[in-house]
């Protein structure tokens, strides 16, 4: 097995300063004036050991952006620079002092003495002359950029790593030996607030805390320190261990830092290893666009995109923060190195249409934007060169591959932003009356975004410089080489002063069709200028001796050079590059000899590889050629893509490194062949790949990037970068390569709504809120050697096995591979046997000897391979156990470890079961690799107890027993009341009380027994008590009982079931007193006991006769406890006194119990007599005051009616009645007996209806209303209505009158003399009735 521990454990410092630059230079004290050189190294942060210029404590010290940075013998410390120091740095003077914020870290429990080793020294060198002291002074002193720390803690080892590019990161790594502790690695932090962030991140505030969540930070910025990951190498297969760190405040306010692991393999080395690089979206919740990106040297992306509403994220100190309208404004964003913060962003813009088109960064970090504004109110600043929008005819851009239309024309905008505050420094429109900044040429806008190409340069002076493209025939000129517009479109070049004031130089450049320029790049051994582009102009100033003096096909690529060293640029040379069909040059590098590259595109077949070069894709429509600085001829000349006729990928990106490396970055896919009629082949399908990509798949609308070696000898890495979903693409524009070979891309990613766009852990945003698109960015390093162990071999490896080393290493061409026993080997895929078992380090050195003449720093990776033998297994002896003990085993070996099954064994898997054996058992371990397999065995003795003692017995009060427990070595005999000798086998016993003793037997082995014996002491002679007496009831039994004894004899015997039980029944017919005599070891004696018989008795009142209805009161005496049935006719049925209600004649019984719980009942009968029958006869409805006669039925003499108003007779059973109203009648009889009986019968009565002719409302009192008369209430509803047929009056209460008035509209309003029709639903007894009329208002 084997592990890779090229990064190990990785703790990332990102600091972050916000708002004051990078500071290259700390103040210092006037004794230290006299430092003569602090030299310049490459990009990174370098380690300067201590020589005895700096304080004793430190070891190295390092420049970080922002501050410093030590090393000292117990842990770390950072200095940052804050209040005060950005005005040193604008060279102003500070106002309230200056103020650092330091960081102090303290290894707990660290060896002081650990060793500290060098390595990847610098070519650079410093010396140092402090104060007047010379022992103070060092010279020549070596930087490094890396540092190994031995033994820090026992078994863990340190490397602190500064070459990750830009000033702003440091990596501290941890190596954890196998068996060694990682809890050990402590750290105090002191000096500043830790944060532990929701992402598993650590940030140290700068400063007062401002912001929330995942976006705090410290006024003055904060100090990132990464999520670890863990994980253990099995073999070749990486074992993923749970890691984070865990924050403990302490007393003193200083914050402790450890790391929580999860489960991991002790016997396995422990790596922690957090990722770094970044990819982010801008996170906002607005339609935004990727246009450009760039860069700055603190390695900061900064991303421009077209927003295109609110919602973008902005922050504090950003120039806008507000959307201006239009369909589009640029978005400027700032992320941090490492991608995890937004430092700066803000909107910038008019009410019109603005496009961003190209970002770029000085040496002070000011920001320069270029793009095209429709926008008449566009920021621009007081003094700028044009302050005002001049604009030019109405364009619509759907026609040239694009989007959205000019309503005024566009022209060129050019804003600068203050790199320490954010603020607007200076920004000019550039323009004439016609339409500027806009690739508008028939076939040079070929890809979709081409009509936003151009770029914004600062050159080695400061100067700022543009190119682009005018239709303007009053292009602003100065010092023009060409100072006339020459066809419908042409490129234009221009120089401005850095606060954009004044404009130095200003060209056409171009022929009689269309023309646009792309890209500027500037000689660094002269001041010549190279601008590259593409033509359809067949006469442009081509040098004499041009490699290519002609046009070739419809549209050919070109690259000119000035010479600007004077007043007014001259015109050097001059050539096109092309084919009989489409070509352009979209950028120009140099390399370290100034010589010019151009990538471009092409579609030409007749474009023919040229030298020693890449010829995979002898086709492919991205071209890269390199001409002499004279352009008076090629070097040779490459293609890279796909082998068809049409385009494939957009380029984007493109550099020269130092070291001749070129670096390309393009997209392709749907976006391009959906909106460019000219680009339908256009996919990032089948571009090449290499090994160790970091993408091999793709969906066909991604980025590709890669890198071609110097002279183009070979494509060394291509990679893909992008979604599975959404098709990823760039809004025209440009984005860059460092010389580094870090690419800095700006992408329109997650278009749809999608969240796939690949980000990477605590980058600012992880996913896309908008509804469509979001600006995306990532920074991708390419520029670097990468050494990369992989083997191919089993996860477990066998002593005189072959094992293939796969060297998946990036960029190199040179390897020594270290195999750690003495051997080397220089191939790049050695095969190789180890013959001895045991752990071996393998170490492949990468350098790049042979690809850049060793221009890239060599790179080293590590592996540790495991040389496995046949396992033998160790056991643990186990001391003999007890019966029916259960003890651990345990055995030592590998994973493949293993014990037999065995009946008493819980667990054979697991390298410690339980066992619990019954007898003395042998238990056997097996354990096997690939090697072979071992075994062992180990026997646990059982040691088993046969033990023995006293049968228990009854001694009576004062007697002396012997005990005796016998099968052990010694006895300890619980409790000890009552007993001879606790300690001994046998000993004697004479209890008080009853006693149960407890011998606790022992084996010389510990193995305990117990027994038990228990001792009944009898305390006395029975007898000479007499029991309480029974109360027996007549007829029942009961239980006699008698005390404790040994014999008994019951008299009378035959009186009793069993005369010699302890306790016997009995049923005695009259009173009796009983004996018994009882024998115990102590002797005899007699108890005895009388049972008294009960007999009982019941007593009731009450009874008679009563009339059914009526109830009557029975009671009883004599008891406790009464029960009366029927129950159900008693109303308290378990009361001594009860009211019943029988219909009938009825018997009650009652049952009484009395105190002794004997129960005795009596009867009682309730005589009933029955009421007479009465009939009142059936209800009737009549009308009011007929005659009608009553129908009464009785079957007694005595009979009335009530009431007897109205009635003929009252004592008669068929009175007559005049009906006066509705009236209830009741008829009621009484028996000879006096009981009543009564019925009732219900007239209802109908009255007769009136309805009035006619009335007159005015109020005279005499006629005034319109009434019913006579009308049962019963469904009644009245309506009147006017003659026209409207609804004037309707009611359903025959007592509401109608007063005239129009009730529908007003109940105020009242209506003309007239006649009404009325209509009218009532009830009568046969049914419902319905009548119509009218009635004449007369007033």
């Amino acid at each position: 097995m084997f592990r890779i521990e090229k990064h190990i454990l990785t703790t990332v410092l990102a600091m972050v300063c916000l708002g004051w630059g990078a500071l290259l230079q700390a103040q210092v004290s006037e004794e230290d004036a006299r430092i003569v050189q602090r030299g310049h190294s490459q990009s990174g942060v370098w380690f300067v050991p201590n020589e005895g210029q700096f304080h004793e404590e430190v070891l190295a010290e390092a420049r970080v952006h922002g501050g410093d940075w030590w090393l000292t013998a117990r842990g770390w410390k950072a200095a940052m620079l804050a209040t005060g120091y950005d005005a040193l740095a604008r060279h102003e003077s500070p106002v309230g002092g200056l103020t650092k914020y330091v960081l102090d870290v303290e290894w707990e429990g660290a060896l002081t003495d650990f060793e500290t080793i060098a390595s990847h020294s610098s070519d650079h060198f410093l010396s140092y002359y402090r104060g007047n002291d010379p022992s103070k002074w060092a010279q020549g002193v070596r930087p490094s950029g890396k540092l190994r720390l031995q033994h820090v803690w026992p078994g863990i080892h340190g490397s602190i790593d500064g070459m990750k590019g830009d000033a702003a990161h440091i990596k501290c790594d941890w190596k954890i030996d196998a068996g060694a502790d990682p809890a050990q690695i402590v750290s105090i932090y002191r000096g500043l607030e830790t944060v532990l962030q929701a992402d598993g991140t650590l940030k140290h505030l700068l400063g007062p805390s401002v912001g929330e969540g995942l976006a705090v930070s410290g006024a003055w910025g904060h100090i990132v320190e990464a999520a670890p990951f863990a994980y253990q190498m099995n073999g070749s297969v990486m074992e993923e261990v749970d890691c984070s760190y865990r924050l403990q405040s302490m007393e003193d306010g200083a914050q402790r830092i450890t790391y929580e692991l999860g489960d991991y393999d002790a016997s396995r080395p422990l790596i922690i290893d957090p990722e770094i690089e970044f990819a982010s979206y801008i996170g906002s919740t607005a339609d935004s666009w990727g246009f450009t990106a760039a860069y700055d040297d603190e390695g900061r992306l900064i991303g421009g995109s077209g927003v295109r509403g609110a919602g973008y994220p902005t922050t504090a100190g950003a120039f806008d923060a507000a959307f201006n309208g239009g369909d589009f404004d640029f978005g400027i964003s700032v992320f941090s190195s490492d991608g995890s913060t937004l430092e700066y962003s803000t909107y910038l813009g008019g009410s019109n249409l603005d496009y961003p088109h190209s970002l770029v960064t000085n040496s002070e970090g000011d920001i320069y934007a270029m793009g095209t504004t429709g926008s008449a109110d566009f920021p621009t600043t007081a003094g700028a060169f044009q302050e005002t929008f001049v604009g030019g005819p109405f364009i619509d851009l759907g026609g040239y591959s694009f989007y959205q239309s000019f309503s005024v024309g566009s022209d060129i905008i050019l804003s600068k932003i203050d790199g320490n505050d954010g603020s607007l420094e200076a920004s000019t429109f550039l323009g004439g009356t016609e339409n500027d900044g806009l690739n508008l040429g028939t076939q040079l806008n070929y890809n979709y975004g081409d009509v936003c190409r151009g770029e914004v340069m600062v050159d080695p002076q400061g100067d700022v410089w543009v190119a682009t493209s005018t239709r303007s025939d009053d292009f602003p000129m100065a010092n023009a080489f060409d100072p006339g517009l020459n066809g419908t479109s042409d490129a234009v070049i221009m120089r401005l002063s850095e606060d954009l004031v004044e404009l130095e130089f200003s060209s056409y450049f171009g022929g009689n069709q269309d023309d646009a320029a792309y890209a500027i790049q500037f000689a660094q051994s002269s001041t010549v200028a190279y601008i590259a582009g593409g033509t359809r102009s067949d006469d442009l100033p081509t040098s004499p001796d041009a490699y290519q003096p002609n046009l070739a096909g419809d549209s050919d690529g070109y690259v000119f050079s000035l010479n600007y060293a004077t007043e007014t640029p001259i015109l050097d040379a001059a050539s096109y590059f092309g084919t009989d069909d489409y070509d352009q040059s979209y950028f120009v590098q140099l390399d370290t000899e100034d010589r010019p590259h151009l990538c471009g595109q092409t579609v030409g077949s007749s474009l023919a590889l040229v030298g020693d070069v890449y010829s995979d894709n002898p086709n492919g429509s991205t071209f890269v050629v390199r001409f002499t600085s004279g352009l008076d001829a090629v070097d040779w000349v490459t293609r890279v893509g796909l082998p068809q006729s049409g385009i494939d990928i957009s380029p984007t990106a493109f550099l020269v490194s130092d070291c001749d490396e070129m670096y390309i970055s393009g997209w392709g896919g749907v976006t391009n062949n959906n909106n460019s009629s000219n680009a339908g082949q256009s996919t990032t399908n089948g571009m090449p790949t290499t090994v160790g990509a970091y993408q091999i798949g793709t969906d066909g609308s991604d980025f590709w990037l890669g890198v071609l070696a110097p002279d183009a000898a070979d494509l060394t890495y291509g990679t893909f970068f992008g979604g599975t979903f959404s098709n990823e693409h760039v809004d025209g524009g440009t984005s860059r390569f460092d010389k580094n070979g870090t690419v800095y891309q700006a992408v329109c990613a997650g278009c749809g709504g999608w969240d796939d766009f690949p980000t990477t852990p605590g980058a600012w945003s992880g996913n896309n809120p908008s509804t469509n698109c979001n600006l995306g960015v990532f920074k991708f390093n390419l520029g670097s050697l990468v050494a990369d162990i992989d083997i191919d071999a089993p996860d477990l490896i066998c002593a005189g096995e072959p094992i293939q080393f796969v060297n998946n290493s990036i960029g190199g061409n040179d390897y020594v591979w270290d195999f750690g026993d003495l051997s080397i080997s220089d191939e790049e895929n050695p095969e190789y046997i180890y013959l001895t078992p045991g752990e071996w380090d393998v170490m492949l050195i990468v350098s790049d000897a042979t690809a850049s003449g060793g221009c890239l720093e060599p790179d080293t990776a590590f592996a540790t391979l495991f040389i496995e033998e046949i396992p033998q297994p160790l056991i643990d002896e186990v001391p003999p156990v007890c019966e029916g003990e259960s003890t651990n085993l345990q055995a030592y070996g590998t994973d493949g470890l293993a014990w037999q099954p065995h009946p008493t064994m819980d667990d054979p898997s697991v390298p410690n079961p339980l066992v619990t054996p019954l007898q003395t058992t042998t238990y056997t371990v097996e354990d096997s690799n690939a090697c072979g397999s071992g075994s062992a065995e180990v026997t646990v003795v059982v040691e088993v107890l046969v033990t023995d003692i006293t049968a228990d017995m009854t001694i009576c009060l004062g007697d002396v027993v012997d005990l005796e427990a016998t099968g052990g070595s010694d006895v300890i005999w619980s409790p000890t009341v009552g007993l001879g000798s606790p300690t001994s086998e046998s000993t004697t016993a004479s209890p008080a009380e009853s006693t149960t003793y407890t011998a606790l037997i022992s084996s010389p082995n510990d193995c305990l027994a117990e027994e038990e014996v228990t001792i009944n002491v009898v305390q006395s002679v029975p007898g000479g008590q007499t029991y309480p007496t029974i109360f027996l009831c007549e007829g029942q039994g009961t239980f006699l009982q008698a005390g404790e004894g040994v014999s008994y004899l019951w008299s009378p015997a035959e009186l009793v079931t069993n005369p010699l039980a302890q306790n016997t029944f009995t049923s005695p017919s009259q009173n009796t007193t009983f004996s018994v005599q009882i024998a115990n070891v102590c002797g005899v004696g007699v108890d005895s006991v009388s049972v008294e018989l009960i007999a009982p008795s019941a007593d009731a009142t009450g009874g008679g006769w009563m009339c059914r209805g009526e109830t009557m009161e029975l009671s009883a005496s004599d008891g406790v406890n009464y029960s009366w049935t029927p129950s159900g006719l008693a109303a308290s049925p378990t009361a001594q006194s009860t009211q019943v209600f029988p219909t009938e004649t009825t018997t009650f019984t009652v049952y009484v119990t009395d105190q002794f719980g004997c129960t005795g009942s009596t009867d009682i009968t309730v005589q009933v007599w029955q009421p007479p029958y009465v009939d009142a006869g059936p209800d009737r409805s009549v009308d009011w005051l007929d005659q009608v006669r009553l129908f009464g039925t009785v079957d007694a003499d005595t009979l009335w009616w009530t009431p007897d108003d109205w009635l003929s007779c009252s004592d008669c059973l068929t009175p007559e009645v005049e009906v006066q109203g509705s009236q209830w009648f009741v008829l009621e009889s009484i028996s000879p007996e006096g009981c009543t009986a009564r019925d009732s019968v219900f007239l209802d009565v109908f009255y007769p209806l009136y309805m009035p002719s006619a009335f007159t409302p005015n109020n005279d009192g005499v006629n005034d209303v319109f009434r019913v008369e006579g009308v049962d209430p019963r469904g009644f509803r009245l309506e009147i209505f006017n003659r026209w047929g409207e609804q004037v009056f309707y009611s359903e209460d025959p007592t509401e009158p109608w007063i005239g008035n129009n009730q529908q509209m007003d109940s105020d309003h009242f209506v003309p003399d007239g006649v009404y029709l009325w209509r009218m639903r009532y009830e009568l007894r046969d049914g419902p009735r319905l009548k119509t009329g009218t009635v004449s208002l007369l007033r």
